[in-house]
């Protein structure tokens, strides 16, 4: 008989069929930039269904490697092969997708705007002194990460982007929001401040 050990015994015949086992296994996978915002948790919960039903549940955490495996399992019951899937608890603040028995969790980092606004008080440039473009360099925690240049008509070119662009600041940013200072280069000899020219980083 296909897949039955016999053993003889006289005229007694016992066959034994060891049924077959397989394992479950995946890994976590974080897009949340490097945990750019610090809400990454410390362990989440990974549960095992057969046949839709839950068996198994595993903690799992970085000191795993983020990956988890549910070994020795049955593949049949009652003749029938038994359908496995996974499914994760809830994790805060992040979309979970599951792929076979891989979990991908995705986190979109908070984003900000930053405007500026020249004002010039020189009595509508009277002494021809006004430069055609000034430059406002951006500041992350003291640190410049971009620069633009403002006109008369605005920012060349405006753009929306990242608080913590930079990929030294994630570190930060988990402990706190970022601070962005403005600060403007050069200063413009002979002016003070009236007409104003807005530009939005």
């Amino acid at each position: 008989m296909a897949d039955y050990q016999a053993e003889y015994d006289g005229y007694d015949v016992t066959n034994t069929y060891t049924p077959g086992k397989t394992n479950v296994s995946g890994v976590k996978i974080w897009n949340d930039e490097e945990d750019q915002d610090g809400i990454r948790p410390d362990s989440i919960t990974i549960r095992l269904l057969a046949d839709g039903k839950e068996t198994d549940a595993k903690t799992v955490t970085a000191a795993d490697g983020w990956k988890w495996n549910f070994k020795d399992l049955d593949i049949s019951k009652d003749g029938k092969e038994i359908t496995y899937s996974i499914a994760e608890d809830a994790v805060k603040g992040y979309k979970s997708v599951v792929d076979v028995y891989n979990v991908t969790n995705t986190h979109v980092p908070e984003t900000t705007e930053v405007s500026v606004t020249k004002t010039w008080d020189d009595e509508d440039d009277q002494d021809g002194r006004r430069p055609q473009n000034i430059t406002i360099n951006l500041l992350a925690d003291g640190k410049e990460t971009e620069s633009r240049t403002v006109t008369e008509n605005g920012c060349i070119p405006s753009i929306r982007y990242r608080d913590t662009e930079s990929p030294d600041l994630h570190l930060r940013r988990s402990v706190s929001p970022v601070n962005f200072p403005r600060q403007e280069l050069p200063e413009v000899p002979g002016t003070r401040e009236t007409e104003k020219s807005s530009c939005t980083l």
